[in-house]
């Protein structure tokens, strides 16, 4: 299985940003108890010195306590996990295009937005780099002005998979413009 755009989340970001510190332990319980692929996780990072889980990973976040270098990964499924717990999530379709492909497509038709930046533009909260998963995203201002492209660009004779990616940009920007402040949030590993 190679590396791809794995999941989008439309995310409140000024709720997201206000996370670290607030020593919410519910929301750490629940991305421990719930989130996809937390066991998966676990068993990667079960060799390390404290904090080795995501649901410590999370606490350590949440806490406002002083994040460890070596584990930027660790603290980057975090940062998913507290994307999905506030946020929605969506995960991509088979059919969906590779980001340079996408990208091609978005460049040739003057799109606004880059799907490069959603997955490699950086973490929306400060944690150490890791070598996955990278993350990017879309600021609810770029959400507005890539819906409003989107809502008007065709893909009549564009292939299979640049319609795929049409269709669920789409659905993300439908989403993310329900709610006034929310950023997509994608993570690519």
């Amino acid at each position: 299985m190679g590396s791809a755009l794995a999941a989008v989340y439309s995310v409140p970001l000024d709720k997201l940003r206000s996370l670290p510190g607030s020593r919410r332990k519910k929301l750490a319980r629940m991305i421990a108890r719930d989130f996809i692929g937390r066991d998966d996780i676990d068993e990667m990072f079960a060799e390390h010195d404290p904090p080795n889980t995501l649901y410590a990973a999370a606490q350590q976040i949440l806490n406002g306590e002083p994040l460890r270098d070596d584990l930027g990964s660790l603290y980057g499924y975090a940062v998913e996990g507290l994307c999905w717990s506030i946020g929605t999530t969506f995960y991509l379709p088979i059919e969906f295009p590779t980001i340079e492909h996408f990208d091609q497509f978005l460049t040739r038709v003057g799109a606004p937005v880059r799907l490069h930046d959603l997955a490699f533009a950086g973490m929306p909260l400060a944690v150490p780099p890791g070598d996955f998963p990278f993350a990017g995203s879309w600021s609810p201002e770029r959400v507005i002005t890539a819906a409003a492209f989107f809502d008007g660009v065709s893909t009549d004779g564009e292939d299979r998979y640049i319609q795929a990616g049409a269709r669920e940009s789409r659905r993300w920007l439908a989403e993310a413009m329900k709610h006034e402040t929310d950023a997509l949030v994608g993570f690519y590993y």
